[in-house]
C-alpha cells in the first residue's frame, strides 16, 4: 500500500489528466470509435443524428488508412453547456493522433457525440515527437 497521501492521477502530455473511461458511462461513444478504429471505420451509431454522416464524410477516408491503434486515451471531462467535451489520443507504435469532442445526451438519456475533430494526417503519417526531448542528466551536483 502507497499511503494515504494525494493520489496523483493518470496523465497524458498532450491531454493532461485521464479520464476513467469504464466508469463513465457518458464516454460510452468512445467504445464505438475504439472498435471501429480497428475496423478502420468509423461507426455512426457514436454520434447524434446528422452528425455520424458528417463524420464518415469528413473521417472516413483517414480512417480507413489508419495504421494500427493499440489504444485510446481520454482527457477528463469538463462541463460545456450541459454536455461534455473532452481531448482524446489515438495511440500505436506508428500513430499518435490528438482530437476533441463534444457530447450531448438525447431525449433517451444516452450520450452521443455531438463534435469531432481529429488530426486526420496523424492517422497514417509517421508517428514523430511533439519536440525534442532530452532527460537531465545532472542528478547530482
Amino acid at each position: 500500500m502507497l499511503g494515504d497521501g494525494p493520489r496523483i492521477p493518470a496523465s497524458d502530455f498532450l491531454i493532461g489528466a485521464l479520464s476513467a473511461s469504464e466508469a463513465d458511462e457518458r464516454l460510452a461513444p468512445f467504445t464505438l470509435l475504439r472498435a471501429g478504429m480497428a475496423e478502420q471505420s468509423l461507426d455512426p451509431k457514436a454520434f447524434s443524428p446528422g452528425i455520424g454522416r458528417i463524420a464518415a464524410l469528413v473521417f472516413g477516408e483517414a480512417y480507413s488508412k489508419a495504421k494500427a491503434v493499440e489504444e485510446l486515451r481520454l482527457g477528463l471531462p469538463r462541463a460545456a453547456d450541459g454536455g461534455l467535451a473532452l481531448r482524446f489520443r489515438f495511440l500505436g507504435a506508428e500513430v499518435s493522433a490528438l482530437g476533441e469532442a463534444i457530447l450531448q445526451s438525447d431525449a433517451g438519456g444516452n450520450w452521443l457525440i455531438e463534435h469531432f475533430e481529429l488530426d486526420r494526417d496523424a492517422l497514417s503519417l509517421p508517428r514523430q515527437r511533439v519536440e525534442d526531448w532530452e532527460p537531465p542528466l545532472a542528478f547530482y551536483p
